[in-house]
């Protein structure tokens, strides 16, 4: 039975050999795979930076800072796109149960030698069974690369 390392390995041997090279190059999933931002965004309470697609992000704020159950698609890609259960603000106080939010792992780069996406947006729906509304940046944050927002 393969595995998926065995299986990217096969791969990249393809390629190599499509190319003409008589030896493919040693190439893990760590070195390939990006993360989200940097461990140290959001210190000391966050969870899911610096991890590749985290099934957990959190601010360590208060509960509008925290998506769970997030399944990504097309990680690895220019962005990847993710949908997780987030809490919301109701109008006069409190938060709704848990809703579907939308994710955008984007600005593919580096944060220090790490392949990361460097920027996260965010739509929620401004109830539940509501339409998702417009992108924002997670936290308005510029940049996971470093701690602070």
């Amino acid at each position: 039975m393969r595995t998926a390392r065995s299986h990217v390995s096969l791969v990249l041997l393809g390629f190599a050999l499509l190319a003409g090279s008589a030896v493919a190059p040693r190439t893990t999933l760590a070195q390939t795979t990006p993360v989200l931002g940097s461990a140290a965004f959001a210190k000391p309470d966050g969870e899911g930076w610096g991890s590749a697609q985290p099934r957990r992000v959190y601010n360590g704020g208060d509960p509008s800072g925290l998506v769970t159950e997030i399944q990504w698609t097309s990680w690895g890609g220019d962005t990847a796109i993710g949908y997780g259960l987030g809490n919301i603000f109701k109008p006069h106080g409190g938060y709704y149960h848990p809703v579907v939010v939308e994710l955008r792992a984007q600005n593919l780069g580096h944060c220090g030698s790490q392949a990361a996406y460097t920027q996260l947006a965010i739509r929620v729906p401004s109830r539940p069974e509501a339409p998702l509304g417009t992108w924002h940046l997670w936290s308005e944050a510029k940049s996971l690369c470093r701690f602070g927002f």
